[in-house]
């Protein structure tokens, strides 16, 4: 149960980091694309950029959103083997609903 569990998690960790960083790499990007002096170049490549910054969050955001229901899979054969502990976390509904709206 435990190894299906890493399994399952890690690829999804692996994309949600990945995401991340290629957004960390868009903003370096986007600082360099300000010194531009050709403004229809700036613009087209600022306009892809926040295309590209948008498709991350989607994607992580949509990520997230699948490890959330991977873990509670894993959690209800937890509970179907009498195994389940207790884990409070804080939530933030607004967050949430924002981030299911985008995707």
């Amino acid at each position: 149960n435990a190894t299906v569990s890493h399994e399952m998690r890690n690829p999804l960790n692996s994309i949600i980091n990945l995401t991340k960083d290629l957004q960390n790499k868009i903003e370096k990007f986007k600082k360099i694309i300000d010194k531009e002096s050709n403004v229809y170049i700036k613009f087209q490549m600022e306009e892809f950029l926040d295309e590209l910054v948008l498709n991350c969050k989607k994607q992580n955001s949509s990520s997230k959103l699948l490890l959330f229901f991977v873990n509670d899979i894993l959690d209800f054969t937890q509970i179907r083997a009498n195994k389940l502990k207790k884990n409070i976390e804080e939530f933030n509904v607004n967050t949430a609903i924002d981030e299911i709206i985008s995707i």
